[in-house]
C-alpha cells in the first residue's frame, strides 16, 4: 500500500522551493508509481509529515484547548484525508 493516495483533482496555488537534485529524481519515481502529478507528491508528503509532529501540532492548538480523548487519539492515523487545498 504506498505512503500516499493518488491524487484527487482540487485546484491548488503555487509555491515556488530549490529541492536538491536526488529528491528530484525521488518525487518523479514516486509521482510515475502513483500515476500522480509531481506536486501533488510533494504537497502530501508536507502534508503528512507535518500532521505526523506532535510538538508542532501541539503548539498551534490554543492553550485552553481540551486534550483529545483516548478514542480519538487511536483513531487519528486511521481515518482517510482530504487532499488540503
Amino acid at each position: 500500500m504506498p505512503f500516499i493516495e493518488k491524487q484527487d483533482r482540487i485546484e491548488r496555488e503555487e509555491i515556488k522551493a530549490k529541492i536538491r537534485p536526488e529528491v528530484i529524481a525521488l518525487v518523479r519515481d514516486y509521482a510515475r508509481f502513483l500515476e500522480s502529478e509531481e506536486w501533488y507528491v510533494i504537497q502530501e508528503v508536507l502534508r503528512k509529515s507535518i500532521e505526523a509532529d506532535k510538538d508542532f501540532q501541539r503548539s498551534r492548538k490554543p492553550q485552553s484547548a481540551v486534550a483529545p480523548t483516548k478514542t480519538e487519539t487511536e483513531t487519528a492515523g486511521t481515518e482517510k484525508t482530504k487532499a488540503v487545498a
